[in-house]
This record gives C-alpha cells, sequence and structure tokens, in this order.
C-alpha cells in the first residue's frame, strides 16, 4: 500500500513510502515557489531601480485591498511628511522609476517649477492622466508625432526584427525625398504637356513601400469579408 491513514481524534496520521514521500515534498514546494511568485510585487535587487511590479488586474485580492489602504493615507503620510519630491535627491531617485528618458526631462522641467513634494505630486498626476490622452495612444498608419515628427508607418510581422524606430520617415526627410526627386526629374517637372503623367508625391519617398503593405493589408481584409458574407448568404439559402 502506497499510503494510508489512521485517524487520532481529530487529526489524520499518514503514512507515505520514502519515494512517493519525495514526489509529494517536491510537489509542495513548487506550489509554495508558484504561491509566493504570484504574490511576489518586488523585483530586483540593490542596484535596480524599478523595483515594485503590479501586473495590472492580475494582482492578488490581498494586495488590491492593501493598495487602497495606502491611497487613503498616500499624500498626507508619504508626499507631504515624508517629503518624497521635497529634495533634489528624493526626485532624481523618482525620475528613475520612468521608463522614458523623454517623460523625465519633461517631468524634471515642470517639477523645478513647483516649490513643494505635494505640488509636485500634483504635476505628476496631471502629466501621468495626459499621457494616457488619445492623443498619446497609438493611432492610425501615418499619423505624425507632434514633437518628433516621426511617421506612424506599418510593417508586418516577418520583418518585425528589421524594424528600427530611429529609421521611420519624419516630415522634413519626406520634403527632402520629394525635393530631391523633383530635382532629378526636372524635365519632366517642368513639362506642361496636359497629357503627361505626374508622379503622386509619396510614390516619391520611402513611405511608398509603407502605404503599399497597408494597401495590401486592406485589400486582404475586403477579400475576407467578401467570403464570410458569401458564406453568411449561403447559409440563409439552405434549407
Amino acid at each position: 500500500m502506497i499510503a494510508r491513514y489512521t485517524m487520532k481524534r481529530d487529526k489524520f496520521t499518514f503514512r507515505i513510502s520514502d519515494t512517493y514521500s519525495t514526489v509529494f515534498t517536491g510537489r509542495i514546494l513548487q506550489i509554495n515557489s508558484a504561491l509566493a511568485e504570484y504574490l511576489q510585487i518586488i523585483d530586483g535587487g540593490e542596484y535596480m531601480k524599478k523595483k515594485v511590479n503590479l501586473p495590472g488586474e492580475k494582482i492578488h485580492h490581498s494586495i488590491k485591498r492593501a493598495l487602497e489602504a495606502i491611497e487613503a493615507v498616500f499624500i498626507p503620510y508619504f508626499v507631504e511628511e515624508q517629503n518624497i519630491l521635497g529634495t533634489d535627491e528624493g526626485i532624481e531617485k523618482f525620475l528613475q522609476l520612468l521608463s522614458e528618458e523623454e517623460d523625465r526631462q519633461e517631468l524634471k522641467a515642470q517639477f523645478n517649477q513647483s516649490n513643494s513634494s505635494k505640488d509636485r505630486w500634483n504635476t505628476f498626476v496631471k502629466y501621468i492622466n495626459v499621457s494616457k490622452g488619445l492623443n498619446h495612444l497609438l493611432k492610425s498608419p501615418f499619423c505624425v508625432h507632434p514633437k518628433t515628427g516621426k511617421v506612424c508607418i506599418p510593417f508586418t510581422a516577418n520583418t518585425v526584427d528589421k524594424f528600427h524606430p530611429d529609421k521611420v520617415p519624419t516630415i522634413t526627410t519626406l520634403i527632402e525625398e520629394i525635393n530631391e526627386f523633383d530635382l532629378k526629374d526636372k524635365a519632366a517637372q517642368e513639362t506642361h504637356d496636359s497629357n503627361a503623367r505626374r508622379i503622386k508625391d509619396y510614390k516619391k519617398t520611402s513611405l511608398n513601400k509603407s502605404l503599399h503593405i497597408f494597401q495590401e493589408f486592406l485589400w486582404n481584409l475586403e477579400n475576407e469579408r467578401k467570403g464570410q458574407k458569401i458564406k453568411e448568404s449561403d447559409e440563409k439559402m439552405e434549407f
């Protein structure tokens, strides 16, 4: 018999063979490890800047309750009493928690316009709320970033390893490409013949390939939709 138990008053005594005891113990350790990892919200060691990791809605209910309790006292106890944003050292440590250098620089400039830790915290909250706005989210293809001038371009999944964000076209580079194309083709540019075929500006730039990818995506989408409609129509005609 692999395992058996006997009842002594209100307790169970288990007798398990050594082999199965080892397996059982190992399984318990795996469960404990998985549970500890699930509840873990602190990552990294001494030299890791961002140590707290809260994975959205997947956090445990006990941690959610703790966050609710902390939120009620965070500003008076941490922001004001502990003055976490009241010194240059505190500001630098706080800014290092942000992943984007652009955000760090912009917030630092805004923090310099405030005098208290509470005012700087309110500035940070407003900044985060703005960053979540629709104008900061991913938009349609070929939209232009208001600061960098970079154009949002589509690319295929099989070329993701070759995609370099720093090499995407900008408004400035597109204008330069159009001007360079026109200079090389002055004869066609100066021709006023109504029968002359005029090249569209986007075809003169590096945006042409991206536009072709997007058009191909739309064609496939249209064909897929047509096929779905035909299938639905056939199903309705069946008796």
